[in-house]
This record gives structure tokens, C-alpha cells and sequence, in this order.
């Protein structure tokens, strides 16, 4: 495996895409997940609330949510916080991936736990920033924070609790936006 780009999303829905992203106003455009997998693929242990996610969410950007699941966190958090995340259920909750695809092609970068938008932006070639569980699936193997079939994900794992991770990447996200 190279670790390079292999899919293109649908030119016409980038299109679509970048224009609605773009109107959100200037700053980088990250998506973000919090959950993955079914019970039978320890969902328990790879998702986490997206209150948990807090320092990541208090940085300079405009937060896109690709959780496939019901958005009702998403509301909440606006609610309770005054924190925006975007959630557009047919993007991100059809059956038709395309649209979630050529969303994920469009964004600056993905934050995510384990789950399939991990693959999808490793083989678009969008940055992509993965919180992996101390108990991982095969494929992110045990330690380091390469992962082998994209070059453009890194790891984040956690060790004990999601704190030590998720403060990781807020950090590096808040590097990475002055650049």
C-alpha cells in the first residue's frame, strides 16, 4: 500500500459542497465524528460524547459533524455550550455515500474516532486525525502513530482515559490553525 490518494469524490457534489462550506465564512472547515462501530464492533469502547470533545471544539474553526448516528448531541451542545457544530443529516446519513464523500473531499481536515470515515479520508486524501481506543481493531495496530494504508491519517491513542488524546489534538489543532 502506498499510502496515496486512490478514490475521487463526485466533481458536481464538491461543487455543491464547496459552496455551502464557503458560506459558513473564512476559517478552516473540520469534520468531526464521535462514534463508530455496533455493538459487535465494541462501539462502547471507540465512541465517545461529544461533550467530551469540548477542548477541541472551543478552537478557531468551523466544525462539521459527519456522525452518522442522531444529531441530538449536536443540538444539546449548541444549547447548554454555545458551541456550533454543522449537521446535515442527508450529507452524512443517507445510504448514499457519495454525498459523504464528496463532503469529507471538501473539508481542511476530519477529526474521528475508529469508523469508516477514517478510510474514506485516507483514500480521498483529506488530513484526517484519528482517536484511537486502547483496545484497538487490527488495523490500527497497537502502537505508533502512522497508519499504513493512508499517509495523510495520524494516530492519537489513547493509553488510559480519552482526556490524554483528545487534549493532544486540541493542541495540535491549535498549531496547526496559526500555520
Amino acid at each position: 500500500f502506498p499510502g496515496t490518494p486512490y478514490l475521487k469524490a463526485d466533481p458536481e457534489r464538491r461543487l455543491m459542497f464547496r459552496a455551502l462550506l464557503d458560506s459558513l465564512g473564512p476559517k478552516k472547515k473540520v469534520g468531526i465524528s464521535w462514534a463508530g462501530g455496533l455493538k459487535e464492533t465494541g462501539a462502547d469502547r471507540r465512541s465517545l460524547l461529544l461533550y467530551d470533545m469540548m477542548p477541541i471544539l472551543r478552537q478557531d474553526a468551523t466544525f462539521i459533524s459527519l456522525n452518522y448516528r442522531d444529531p441530538d448531541e449536536v443540538l444539546l451542545l449548541e444549547e447548554n455550550h454555545g458551541v456550533k457544530v454543522h449537521h446535515w443529516p442527508w450529507a452524512v446519513q443517507g445510504k448514499d455515500y457519495d454525498n459523504t464523500a464528496a463532503l469529507v473531499a471538501e473539508l481542511d481536515l476530519v477529526i474521528t474516532v475508529t469508523q469508516a470515515v477514517v478510510h474514506l479520508s485516507g483514500a480521498l486524501g483529506t488530513p484526517c486525525w484519528v482517536l484511537v481506543p486502547k483496545e484497538p481493531m487490527w488495523r490500527y495496530r497497537l502502537t505508533g502513530s502512522d497508519f499504513l494504508w493512508a499517509k495523510c491519517v495520524k494516530l492519537y491513542r489513547q493509553k488510559t482515559e480519552w482526556v490524554h488524546p483528545i487534549s493532544d489534538i486540541a493542541h495540535d489543532l491549535r498549531e496547526w490553525l496559526k500555520q
